[in-house]
């Protein structure tokens, strides 16, 4: 969705509300299914052939890498193989790195070494149960973790079964993994997920989409309390056993396509 985009753009300082609809108008960019931003090959490409020569023989002072050659050339990394290892300690001195993609990488050490400017990160095939409780990020928006083997959106054992939301609101808050500024959380093809709750952890959540999560039984009564939440996608969850939505007054899209929801409570209510 090209709202995604937009969002991710805005927090990097780059204006889009008119340059996206110029470029379309250009046809340099367009609409595809799904509502997805479309950019024709040849443009890329010249695009990205731009790009290059900024520093063709000296990669690392490109403002943007997306070959896999040459990004792990800056990185100092040499592998053949699809899993690659890769030490956090070679991101942490990229101060100015926005938009980071590690596909299908088994990341090493710990996570507060990454960049604290980082705005988007990708991050498919993530081998490990929870999102990374040290991932520390005051300025990250979009967090894609999908293919990945999460059972859970957070490791539900660092936190005590608590009475109340306001307990809920205050053990989080003392949580150092607290993203407060994240507004998109993509799981979609996380066929191990089984939960998805710990929503006061982001509440500055908007878009949530967790897509084909065959394993999915429960969608914690936090989401509720998410009340920045405009899209939420939770298609095709055979298992889904428990959902309890309330107070989702800017809800503008909800997709529960082939769920079998059973006796769950949906509801949203007007202010």
């Amino acid at each position: 969705m090209h709202h995604f985009t937009e969002t991710i753009l805005k927090t990097c300082d780059i204006k889009t509300r008119y340059g996206i609809m110029n470029l379309i108008e250009k046809c340099l960019l367009s609409i595809g299914q799904n509502n997805t931003l479309m950019m024709h090959r040849l443009i890329q490409k010249m695009g990205r052939f731009v790009v290059h020569q900024e520093s063709p023989d000296k990669p690392w002072r490109q403002s943007q890498l997306w070959c896999h050659e040459e990004s792990f050339k800056v990185l100092k990394q040499k592998s053949s193989n699809m899993n690659i290892n890769l030490k956090i300690d070679v991101l942490s001195n990229m101060d100015n790195l926005l938009l980071l993609q590690l596909n299908y990488v088994n990341v090493q050490g710990s996570y507060e070494n990454f960049s604290k400017e980082l705005r988007m990160l990708c991050m498919y095939g993530f081998p490990s149960k929870y999102i990374p409780s040290d991932l520390v990020m005051n300025n990250l928006v979009a967090l894609d973790m999908s293919y990945s083997n999460i059972k859970s959106s957070i490791n539900v054992d660092r936190h005590p079964k608590l009475e109340n939301r306001e307990k809920l609101i205050r053990s989080c808050a003392k949580d150092k993994r607290f993203i407060g500024s994240l507004k998109i959380l993509n799981l979609i093809f996380c066929e191990q997920l089984r939960s998805l709750v710990g929503f006061v952890e982001f509440p500055a959540l908007e878009i949530l989409i967790a897509t084909n999560c065959n394993e999915l039984v429960e969608v914690c009564e936090s989401v509720q309390i998410r009340v920045e939440l405009v899209y939420i996608d939770l298609r095709y969850y055979n298992k889904l056993e428990k959902l309890t939505m309330g107070m989702l007054n800017k809800v503008k899209t909800l997709l529960l396509d082939g769920c079998n929801l059973g006796e769950s409570r949906i509801e949203i209510r007007d202010k």
